[in-house]
């Protein structure tokens, strides 16, 4: 009782610097999870606290010393309140395209998004800054520090680096360490370089020939009534003609960061290590004086920013919220932007980049798309049934099917285009025990690739459309997207390995 006496204000202070971090920073990233039953909230309610137990030992070091706390605190509440509020308000998460978007947005579109919330929200921020900040220097908290705040901080060290080396992510992916997060990967130089191509390149494709690129997300191929399934997840694919699909096609590399880089590039399945010299399909198309368009639905990952940035333009329809965001733009809003590109004869490769069946499901489709019931209700698996979890899969590949049928009948079949999708990964839908991807589950390494082309395009080459349902059913790795690619664009004077095309 004596202990409790003596360290009154200081134990008062600390309940009172956790509550605010908890209203103002932390919480904001738990506020949309949709959750459904009683061991849902005991178990985020426990990863929250984990969250909260770090983050305040990282917290208390700031209070070890008077002119830290009375300097740096401040700020760093300050800035990451301001970002949870964006969390709160509209579920934007704050990824590296965030903090370059912050960091390099003009004036006047800061000033555009000042409203009256925003205000009142700065000023609440600043009160709480103030009063803790009196709190702590009219009681002299930084005097003879106790046992047990060296304790706590100790701990929330163990305890974060415990947590992150068991389930990577479970911490890092949260206000406020995906912030600091954020800004340290901004600040960081690509992890891959691309090599310059010195030769001149001339395309030997045709004049009027355009490439459509299709990059999927989580979409197994044997979820596809067109490959077998017994679920009619495809009805307009089904009657599509002109449509080849792969059926077996290999991948190890089964979350987004690892699977793109080697799907754009020369790098192999077979190599994990990056040497050089390392090219991209976009590093070959602007050598050779083709124009290209990236038009995403995902944040670019670090890994692959660089591959996109090499496109004569790019385009995000929603960059500033995340995979894992609960208001995520559909992909259908990819489609009005891919016609304005796709009317400029000039873009002879337009890369298309979706959100795909990526978890949470619920999130990836419209409504009318609820096909198969019941859905999940809730972010927390073991709360779902593995009927419902397939459901929720299902429909948005039902919506996938829906996406891609309208982007084909924007083509005409007097065009001479080719399309090619392919999903950077599959998805483990409780083979094994296993869910979601970016784990060592066998449904997660075989993708969904389909081909389609016009009816002008099988006219001109037939021998290359023979070719390419030659390999229907063979068994092939995401190795063929890029010297295919390649074969297509024809770059006279630049040599690459075209051992994996399917339309040699």
């Amino acid at each position: 009782m004596v202990s409790i006496k003596k360290h009154k204000h200081r134990i008062v202070f600390y309940l009172l610097l956790n509550l605010a971090i908890a209203a103002m920073i932390t919480f904001s990233s738990y506020v949309r999870l949709p959750l459904y039953a009683p061991k849902d909230y005991v178990y985020y309610g426990i990863h929250f606290l984990i969250l909260q137990f770090t983050v305040a030992g990282f917290a208390y070091i700031l209070t070890l010393n008077k002119w830290l706390f009375r300097v740096v605190f401040p700020v760093l509440f300050f800035l990451y309140a301001l970002f949870a509020f964006g969390v709160y308000s509209m579920g934007i998460a704050p990824t590296d395209a965030i903090i370059k978007a912050t960091m390099e947005t003009k004036p006047d579109i800061v000033a555009d998004l000042i409203s009256g919330p925003v205000v009142v929200y700065v000023l609440l921020i600043l009160l709480v800054i103030a009063g803790l900040e009196w709190y702590y220097h009219k009681h002299r908290l930084y005097e003879k520090q106790p046992w047990f705040v060296f304790a706590w901080i100790l701990a929330a060290l163990l305890l974060f680096n415990l947590t992150e080396a068991y389930r990577p992510n479970t911490l890092i992916s949260r206000m406020p360490y995906n912030l600091t997060w954020g800004v340290y990967n901004y600040f960081q130089k690509p992890e891959v370089h691309i090599d310059n191509i010195t030769e001149h390149i001339i395309p030997g494709m045709e004049d009027d020939l355009r490439i459509i690129l299709v990059l999927g997300e989580s979409l197994r191929a044997d979820h596809l009534h067109l490959n077998g399934y017994s679920r009619p997840t495809t009805p307009h694919l089904d009657t599509m003609p002109n449509l080849i699909s792969l059926k077996t096609v290999y991948t190890p590399l089964t979350y987004t960061g690892i699977s793109l880089p080697q799907i754009l590039t020369n790098q192999s399945i077979n190599d994990r290590q990056i040497h050089p010299p390392l090219y991209s399909i976009y590093t070959v198309a602007s050598r050779a004086g083709l124009k290209s368009v990236w038009i995403g639905n995902q944040t670019p990952e670090k890994s692959y920013a660089i591959f996109i940035d090499e496109n004569t333009r790019k385009v995000l329809i929603d960059s500033m919220r995340d995979s894992y965001s609960f208001m995520k733009k559909k992909d259908e809003e990819l489609l009005p932007v891919f016609r304005d590109f796709y009317r400029k004869k000039d873009y002879r490769l337009i890369t298309l980049h979706m959100i795909g069946s990526h978890w949470w499901y619920e999130n990836r489709y419209p409504p009318a798309f609820r096909r198969f019931k019941p859905v999940i209700k809730s972010k927390f698996i073991p709360s779902n049934t593995p009927g419902e979890m397939i459901n929720s899969y299902d429909n948005t590949v039902l919506y996938f099917d829906y996406f891609l049928t309208k982007l084909i009948r924007d083509i005409s079949p007097g065009d001479n285009t080719l399309v090619v999708f392919l999903s950077d990964h599959g998805e483990n839908l409780g083979e094994d025990g296993l869910w979601l991807h970016a784990r060592h589950g066998k449904a997660a390494t075989h993708p969904a690739a389909l081909i389609w082309f016009t009816s002008k395009f099988a006219e001109k080459h037939p021998a290359w459309v023979e070719r390419m349902r030659s390999h229907a059913k063979d068994s092939l790795t995401t190795d063929f997207l890029y010297p295919t690619v390649l074969d297509l664009i024809r770059p006279q004077g630049f040599v690459y390995d075209t051992t994996a095309s399917i339309i040699r």
